[in-house]
């Protein structure tokens, strides 16, 4: 990921960018983005394959126990893990809605994850898993409460990324509107020294 420092004492990211450059999408942006479409597979078809088996094979195994408690252990299905399904579906939903203002295939990939895992974890819950707990609703709320941050470093991002004019410039000269301010308030240095600092980074001189 892309590199920034505060101080000595944080550091988050420990990569090769030290900015979301061309680069950054080509070696990171294409990897989160297949990261999280496998996250579509993985949150449906390991536990439907699982539970599948685990009926298939109840009646085969069941034949050879001899005690009812033995019985009992075969013909009982797992546990739907609420921690790990919500984690994972946290950890897709952040990383989507971070990184989809310079990556909006990420959106897609999202939704796409979202109706699979319904789904998925539905068919899991009702019909392949052993009634759980009664749960209340505060882990799902505690959840929720943490998408304003998610908001937030989106727009934070957002900004670093789409900030970049080397990957998403802005033409300053082509836009009729933008001409005319041009022309009253930026003529000569003013307009040359605009361009050095939007597509440099630095200042210059007159």
């Amino acid at each position: 990921a892309a590199n920034f420092q505060f101080g000595t004492t944080l550091r988050i990211g420990d990569g090769d960018f030290d900015d979301f450059t061309s680069n950054w999408y080509k070696a990171v942006g294409i990897g989160l983005s297949i990261t999280i479409a496998v996250q579509i597979a993985w949150a449906a078809l390991p536990p439907l394959f699982a539970g599948a088996m685990k009926l298939i094979m109840m009646p085969l195994i069941g034949k050879k126990k001899k005690t009812q408690d033995a019985m009992n252990q075969v013909y009982k299905l797992p546990d739907f893990n609420l921690a790990l399904r919500l984690a994972q579906t946290m950890n897709v939903l952040f990383c989507t809605i971070m990184y989809s203002s310079s990556m909006p295939i990420l959106l897609y990939i999202g939704a796409l994850y979202c109706l699979v895992a319904y789904w998925a974890d539905k068919v899991c819950l009702l019909r392949l898993s052993a009634r759980p707990p009664a749960f209340t609703q505060e882990t799902v709320i505690g959840a929720i409460k943490l998408f304003p941050l998610a908001a937030l470093l989106h727009c934070l991002l957002a900004f670093w990324m789409l900030g970049n004019q080397n990957v998403f410039p802005s033409d300053f000269f082509t836009d009729a509107t933008e001409q005319h301010y041009i022309d009253r308030y930026m003529s000569g240095s003013n307009a040359k020294r605009y361009e050095q600092i939007m597509y440099n980074g630095v200042p210059t001189g007159d």
